[in-house]
């Protein structure tokens, strides 16, 4: 048992990257919509991986599994493992590309620039996660 999530990017701009958030349970075919995503600036390092700017990059297309991860406070996040020229890229709670560092951030609305009651998605989904199992993460462009 275990639950994907696909992140479709959809909206670009000079601070950030916003898109749909898809989730896949169980080795099910469907995708079900689940909520939106929050990123940094999609700079293509998959193409050109000079591009990227520590700290305020979003990360690559691609398709990463994920670990859990366990913080300094003691919570634990869902960590994407084996991205290249990536580490620590958590899915947590946050707004804007203030908050996210190159991490994933979700919420159940969005502008073309922030997620909001992100809190309220994350709570749902690291409990879904948590019951479920982890399996991967697929990020890609509309």
């Amino acid at each position: 048992m275990s639950t994907n999530i696909k992140v479709v990017r959809d909206h670009f701009n000079a601070t950030s990257t916003t898109g749909v958030v898809y989730l896949q349970f169980d080795g099910s075919p469907e995708w079900k919509p689940f909520g939106f995503s929050c990123e940094d600036v999609d700079r293509h390092v998959e193409d050109d991986p000079t591009k990227k700017v520590k700290g305020s990059t979003a990360i690559p297309i691609g398709t990463y599994k994920m670990v859990w991860h366990t913080r300094g406070d003691g919570t634990q996040a869902p960590m994407l493992v084996d991205v290249p020229g990536f580490r620590f890229i958590l899915i947590h709670v946050g707004n804007d590309f203030e908050d996210t560092e190159g991490c994933l951030l979700m919420g159940l609305r969005r502008t073309q620039t922030t997620v909001s009651e992100s809190k309220k998605a994350i709570d749902w989904l690291y409990s879904h996660l948590h019951a479920k199992g982890l399996g991967t993460i697929t990020v890609e462009r509309a």
